[in-house]
């Protein structure tokens, strides 16, 4: 009987002050999740720090090229990822729960200034613009409608590479994050002012989604139960506006 009791306990210890590996892309998306003075912040590191302290659960934040990320979720040596995204491929290994959303993704349609009275997306939305060549970056999903879509796409490692081939031409239209593309260090080229965003919007929940390969399917809905509750509080509106957010 003592030794079951002293099992118990132990678990219960190792499970209320348990430390847990979050990674996420490298980029910088502000006001959600960007580096400043060397520090990683945003709206959701934020967001999840206040969660997790609720369940007496730290976090450790690993930033990493978006496709390694994906790949240490899949394998189980990261516990979970910010900033993802839902798409039937990634289901296979990381469990997505409703209320676990920390924002929604805005992806723009980018193109070269001098060509906006070209490229013009009509009433069939993506479908209307299959002609032309798109640049996505690698690992990423844009949703069910442009995944799915039978579109000619050239895929990049690096948002840089991405939106070089379009100010050179070689590509006709860049899927870029909003908030990638309104930071300032994204912008130092001063041949951003050539770009312009086509007007078609590609929004999607982003997620804080946690390891199949680590069994963590108790502790995705434990924390969606938390996150849920601090979003209905007055202390999520002023975190919404301390870093001038919108959740939704």
């Amino acid at each position: 009987m003592k030794w079951v009791c002293f099992c118990i306990l132990l678990f219960t210890q190792v499970a209320s002050g348990q430390e847990l590996l979050v990674v996420r892309g490298d980029g910088n998306y502000s006001p959600y999740e960007m580096e400043q003075d060397g520090t990683l912040t945003g709206f959701h590191i934020e967001l999840l720090k206040v969660v997790a302290k609720q369940l007496d659960i730290n976090l450790i934040f690993q930033s990493l090229p978006w496709k390694r990320a994906l790949a240490m979720v899949e394998n189980g040596t990261a516990d979970a990822i910010s900033y993802a995204g839902e798409s039937a491929a990634r289901k296979e290994y990381i469990v997505f729960t409703k209320g676990n959303e920390l924002s929604w993704v805005i992806m723009d349609l980018v193109i070269l200034k001098k060509r906006r009275n070209e490229i013009i997306a009509g009433d069939e939305g993506l479908a209307s613009l299959a002609k032309y060549q798109f640049g996505q970056m690698i690992g990423y999903s844009y949703g069910e409608e442009y995944d799915n879509a039978n579109l000619k796409k050239k895929i990049f490692n690096k948002t840089e590479q991405l939106v070089g081939m379009l100010r050179n031409e070689r590509i006709d239209i860049a899927i870029v994050n909003r908030y990638e593309f309104k930071d300032k260090a994204f912008n130092k080229n001063p041949e951003s002012e050539k770009l312009v965003l086509l007007g078609k919007v590609i929004e999607i929940a982003a997620f804080i989604g946690f390891s199949k390969k680590r069994g963590h399917y108790k502790l995705s809905k434990k924390f969606a139960k938390a996150l849920e509750n601090y979003k209905q509080s007055k202390a999520f509106i002023a975190l919404q506006k301390k870093f001038d957010a919108r959740y939704k």
